[in-house]
């Protein structure tokens, strides 16, 4: 495999080098349609300015032949400073975002790479790529042997509920397809609680030997031990262990998914090379295992394809969920309680909360000690 740090060395001045507006302007002109986004941002925020603006203007003015002139004045002149200084904040971060990007184009055109920006809905497989709505990968690069380095968000919910969430993400193509397989890592979980949008079943929970599930929880398809152990052999996990503790990843179809919880700084060229490397090692090895396997459950081995069963692993409950779900409807049907608890109703409603959040807990650490 020749991979993006192996024969071809990469040139990482272009992310340090310096940007001019005529750059700027080169790359709006390039990429139109981030540019649109952009301009529609922009608008929106001057139309919000100017609806506060406007009307408080007028207000200034008329009470500027009040009794209390000067206190109005010296207000108004206050709000006047904030807002011009939180309009100069915006262009400026504004044209950081811009030079940003431009250093990453420059990077990808030197070394002959993809940059991706602003692509939305990607259709790749991944558990991340199907979640909550408003999907794009904000940024990445597409390495000549396909590999990608990017940075990717969704959006769920609606209204005030929204929440926006941002994932670094390595895409890894792989020789044939496997059983799906995923990979959480201990090391970025919170009490035991995983950092993946997705919960899996924990009958499909493999152990592995070796001090490896200390770093990560290993979800296999029921009746595809063998196949994981087929894969995951000692040296695959002793360079899981060398190079990917902090990260989530996931094998589905024929790509290997690295995941974090948190974006990439792409224009780090320290970051990216560490990227590289764990892409090097783990890679090679997983697709050095892939090269030959088949499906024993489908007849014919030259076929690339997973029978049905190894195909997706069974979703399991994320008991959070269920004690959030739980506490909402407590919440909204506080008014029933009344007339139960009378003046205790609050101190009920905190006790229940606080019971649920501890059950949680306790299943959570349970759950975490039977996949030791």
């Amino acid at each position: 495999m020749n991979t993006p740090t192996g024969k071809h060395q990469l040139d990482y001045s272009p992310l340090t080098s310096p940007v001019t507006r005529a750059d700027i302007a080169d790359f709006k002109r390039k990429y139109p349609r981030h540019w649109s986004i952009e301009k529609a941002i922009l608008i929106i925020v001057v139309v919000l300015i100017a609806l506060f603006f406007v009307p408080f203007m007028g207000v200034m003015v008329a009470s500027a032949f009040s009794p209390d002139a000067v206190a109005n004045l010296l207000i108004g002149g206050v709000t006047i400073c904030a807002t011009v200084g939180l309009i100069i904040a915006g262009f400026f971060l504004l044209r950081r975002h811009d030079e940003r990007l431009v250093r990453l184009d420059r990077f990808a055109t030197v070394n002959n790479i993809t940059f991706l920006v602003s692509r939305p809905d990607p259709a790749y497989s991944g558990m991340i790529f199907d979640e909550g709505h408003s999907r794009r990968i904000n940024e990445g690069f597409r390495f000549r042997d396909g590999v990608e380095i990017g940075n990717y968000e969704y959006t769920t919910g609606s209204g005030k509920n929204q929440q926006q969430h941002t994932f670094g993400y390595v895409s890894v193509p792989i020789d044939r397809r496997l059983p799906h397989m995923v990979l959480d890592a201990k090391r970025n979980n919170f009490f035991g609680i995983s950092n993946l949008p997705d919960t899996f079943d924990s009958s499909q929970t493999l152990k592995l030997e070796g001090d490896f599930n200390e770093h990560f929880n290993l979800f296999a398809p029921k009746a595809y031990e063998r196949d994981a152990l087929y894969v995951f052999t000692p040296d695959v996990m002793v360079s899981l262990i060398d190079n990917g503790k902090y990260h989530d990843m996931e094998v589905v179809d024929n790509k290997l998914y690295v995941y974090s919880s948190t974006a990439f700084n792409l224009t780090s060229p320290e970051q990216l090379e560490t990227l590289l490397k764990m892409v090097a090692h783990i890679g090679v090895e997983i697709r050095k295992q892939s090269s030959n396997y088949a499906d024993e459950r489908v007849n014919d081995r030259s076929a690339d394809i997973i029978a049905p069963s190894g195909r997706r692993l069974k979703k399991g409950v994320n008991i959070f969920v269920v004690v959030i779900f739980v506490g909402f409807i407590i919440l909204q049907f506080s008014d029933v309680l009344w007339p139960l608890f009378g003046q205790y109703t609050w101190l009920a409603i905190i006790i229940a909360f606080f019971g649920l959040g501890l059950f949680a807990l306790i299943y959570s650490l349970v759950n975490s000690a039977r996949r030791r």
